[in-house]
C-alpha cells in the first residue's frame, strides 16, 4: 500500500524537501533516532495535561526514537523520549489526517511545499466528542530539512493555560 503521507498529498508530495520525503516513504517499518529539546509550560495544569497525554518531559538533547509502522491504511508512530513511550495512530479520513493519542484525536490539514510539511489543526475530539473551537489548542507542527537532516518542530498552546509542550529536534534513519 502507498505510504499514508503520499496518499494524503498526492502530487504535492514531490515538492517536499528530500529528508522529509525519505522519512514518510518507508514501507512496512522504519526506525529513526535523534535528539530534541523539550520545553513544558509553567502552569500547573499544563504539566497535568501533558502527563495525561504522555507528552515528553522537559529537557535538553533528549534522546528520541521513532518506530514507524504501517498497519493496513493506518500508520503507528511509537515514539520514545528519554525511554518514555508516546504512541499515536494516524490515518486519512475525509481529506484530513487523524491522529489518535490516548483518548484524544487530532484532525489536521496537511500542507506541503518546498520548505516544509505543516500540520494545521482543524479539530480535536476527546473520547470521540468534538471540542469547542474556543477551547481547542493551537498546534504548530512542521517538518523540515536542515543540512540534509530531518528536523521536526512541535509547539502546542492551550487557551487559558498557555504552553503545553514544545519540542524541536532531528532524526536520522537507523539501518
Amino acid at each position: 500500500m502507498k505510504p499514508l503521507y503520499k496518499r494524503i498529498l498526492g502530487d504535492t508530495y514531490a515538492q517536499l524537501p528530500q529528508a522529509v520525503q525519505a522519512l514518510h516513504a518507508y514501507e512496512g517499518e522504519a526506525l529513526y533516532r535523534g535528539h530534541c529539546d523539550v520545553e513544558r509550560g509553567s502552569h500547573g495544569l499544563s504539566n497535568f495535561f501533558a502527563n495525561l497525554l504522555s507528552l515528553p518531559k522537559a529537557g535538553k538533547a533528549v534522546e528520541v526514537a521513532v518506530k514507524f509502522s504501517q498497519q493496513g491504511e493506518k500508520e503507528v508512530w511509537q515514539r520514545s523520549f528519554a525511554g518514555k513511550p508516546f504512541k499515536s495512530v494516524q490515518w486519512l479520513q475525509g481529506g484530513l489526517l487523524y491522529e489518535r493519542l490516548n483518548f484524544t484525536t487530532l484532525l489536521f490539514e496537511v500542507v506541503a511545499n518546498s520548505e516544509c510539511l505543516s500540520l494545521n489543526l482543524k479539530g480535536v475530539r476527546v473520547l470521540g466528542i468534538p471540542m469547542l473551537a474556543f477551547l481547542r489548542p493551537n498546534v504548530v507542527a512542521q517538518e523540515h530539512e536542515v543540512e540534509g537532516k530531518f528536523q521536526f518542530t512541535i509547539h502546542t498552546i492551550v487557551p487559558i493555560i498557555g504552553l503545553l509542550v514544545a519540542y524541536k529536534g532531528t532524526l536520522e534513519k537507523v539501518d
